[in-house]
């Protein structure tokens, strides 16, 4: 089960497997809550304080894109966790979710594991608009669609 970018979970005792696989790996493992945004200003807050982004982040995912391009990722890997991501208003969905895709491509490039995992309450969530890297999407191997 080593993944590789964004993988998306619908049922939660897959995605716990998954949590619990990187944890004994000893990964570095970010969660971030959704629930409790709804706006643009509390999900860039989330991402700063959180990910401890520079104060030159601006709060843009233009911005999130650059400072995690930059991003020192320890060997053992980094792995995201949004629980419910699409409770998010899907506009900020998309573009976290192309800005995180780009960032796991360069990463594999650099030879570093950088993984999302993202649970989504709908079974049926896709995305209507294709990411510039759609091959750093996917189901877990065991709901693909």
């Amino acid at each position: 089960m080593n993944y590789q970018g964004i993988v998306l979970f619908h049922k939660t005792e897959l995605f716990d497997n998954a949590i619990e696989f990187y944890e004994d790996n000893d990964s570095k493992i970010i969660e971030f809550d959704t629930e409790e945004i709804s706006n643009s200003k509390q999900l860039h807050f989330e991402l700063k304080s959180k990910l401890y982004l520079p104060s030159s982040y601006a709060n843009t995912f233009e911005s999130l894109l650059e400072c995690l391009l930059e991003y020192e990722v320890e060997e053992e890997g980094l792995v995201l966790i949004f629980e419910q991501l699409d409770k998010l208003p899907f506009k900020y969905v998309y573009s976290l979710l192309d800005v995180l895709a780009n960032v796991a491509k360069a990463k594999q490039k650099e030879g570093f594991t950088f993984v999302v995992l993202a649970q989504v309450d709908n079974s049926y969530f896709k995305l209507y608009k294709p990411l510039n890297s759609p091959e750093f999407i996917c189901w877990n191997e065991k709901e693909k669609k």
